[in-house]
């Protein structure tokens, strides 16, 4: 990790942007590092943290007439195993696509510090298009062992959805635009049976919350069985702590570094 910083430090003219930041929970540490190069088609997104390194590659793909593909293909590697996946968004024609699929050979917050205490495949797949009764998402998803699916429906402010995930549930929201669109606040209410890192489902739920301004984003989710985080982030920097059954208390700070590299 050493080198790697001390490559993007002395050379500014490559790198668009830099993230440095420090992780914490009991009982693991790491400093973090996160970084932006552009490339002569697409973009490399490097970042690493103690005994873990990953790349990620994005590029777009214009489909003529049917629509544009941004599309990414990611890997991370430790001494003690790798996760690889592909991952695409997108428009074809009036429907909205959003996919992912990928494989790890431990616990993928062991290769990164933001992820999820899950190992093997996972994969999910949504469509969002617009029908006469408003704006309609159907998707499917697989967190090994459990696959399922989602509806939801979301008209005016309100958004009525449900799904199942090794278990059913059932899923309520509202957002809300302020100050003619510069600020944006929304909830979300999840109920049903509740599966947190591939864990066995359990009857419970989550409450989400989120601020969208002009310079202060905060997201804030509670969940039962117990797990809970915080995040936000301002225009330069970002704070984000919580706390999930299988790796206790955290706290996450980054700083961000404008490094004037060209696009």
């Amino acid at each position: 990790m050493r080198w790697l910083a001390l490559f993007l430090l002395i050379s500014p003219g490559l790198a668009q942007s830099l993230q440095l930041g420090g992780y914490a929970s009991i009982p693991y540490s790491t400093p973090t590092l996160q970084a932006s190069l552009p490339l002569t088609s697409g973009t490399l997104a490097l970042r690493a943290q103690l005994g873990a390194w990953g790349l990620t590659y994005t590029n777009l793909f214009p489909l003529g007439p049917l629509g544009l593909l941004e599309g990414s293909l990611e890997g991370t590697l430790s001494p003690n195993g790798f996760e690889l996946g592909a991952s695409g968004e997108g428009a074809l024609g009036s429907l909205a696509l959003q996919g992912k699929v990928s494989y790890a050979s431990l616990p993928r917050n062991e290769l990164w510090v933001e992820a999820p205490n899950l190992t093997g495949w996972t994969a999910f797949l949504t469509g969002k298009g617009r029908i006469p009764e408003g704006i309609l998402t159907l998707g499917v998803q697989y967190v090994q062992p459990y696959g399922g699916g989602s509806v939801s429906l979301s008209r005016g402010n309100w958004t009525f959805g449900g799904g199942a995930l090794g278990g059913p549930y059932l899923a309520l929201g509202w957002r809300k635009t302020l100050d003619l669109g510069e600020r944006l606040v929304a909830l979300r209410l999840q109920v049903g049976d509740f599966s947190q890192e591939g864990a066995p489902p359990t009857p419970g739920g989550l409450i989400e919350g989120s601020y969208d301004g002009q310079s202060l984003k905060a997201d804030l989710m509670v969940a039962y069985p117990w797990a809970g985080s915080l995040t936000i982030v301002m225009p330069s920097s970002s704070l984000r702590l919580g706390y999930t059954p299988s790796q206790g208390w955290w706290i996450w700070l980054q700083e961000s570094i404008a490094l004037g590299g060209s696009s």
